[in-house]
């Protein structure tokens, strides 16, 4: 299914759980939050991973 593959960047997986992209950096390190996906210096989180339903149109 395409919506299993959609990727956020930091940015918006901050908007989406209303916290700081800090928050969400720090988190992660600590191992509180899902990790990334890290492609070079390009950091992603799966939708999926995060419990984010994804409507397709």
């Amino acid at each position: 299914m395409m919506g299993d593959n959609r990727y956020v960047i930091t940015r918006e997986c901050a908007q989406l759980f209303s916290m700081s992209t800090t928050t969400i950096r720090n988190w992660a390190i600590r191992g509180v939050f899902p990790q990334p996906y890290k492609l070079g210096k390009s950091v992603r989180w799966r939708k999926k991973c995060l419990g984010i339903s994804v409507k397709e149109n």
